[in-house]
């Protein structure tokens, strides 16, 4: 009741009224964003940085030997014919 009548009753359209921007951050901080922000996007990242360590702790990966390492011109320096590696389980 501090920053709009009836919090608990769902309403969206309060926000389509006063417009989002106009509430302070801390009332709802989802919503006052940047308005094409993704809700989900801090969980998508924490998903993907449990993704990669779990994958570094159980994989160790290694270069082949004895390739040749070219890379085609270009403005970013691609290697011509990929980068070889042998990955391995973790005993």
């Amino acid at each position: 009741e501090r920053f709009y009548s009836e919090p608990l009753k769902y309403d969206p359209m309060r926000f389509y009224e006063k417009g989002v921007r106009t509430f302070p951050q801390s009332v709802y901080p989802f919503f006052n964003q940047n308005p094409r922000l993704c809700l989900g996007r801090d969980f998508a990242l924490m998903e993907a940085k449990i993704f990669v360590y779990h994958f570094l702790s159980v994989y160790s990966f290694e270069l082949v030997p004895n390739q040749k390492i070219t890379y085609t011109p270009g403005f970013i320096m691609n290697m011509k014919n990929g980068l070889k590696i042998k990955i391995m389980k973790r005993n």
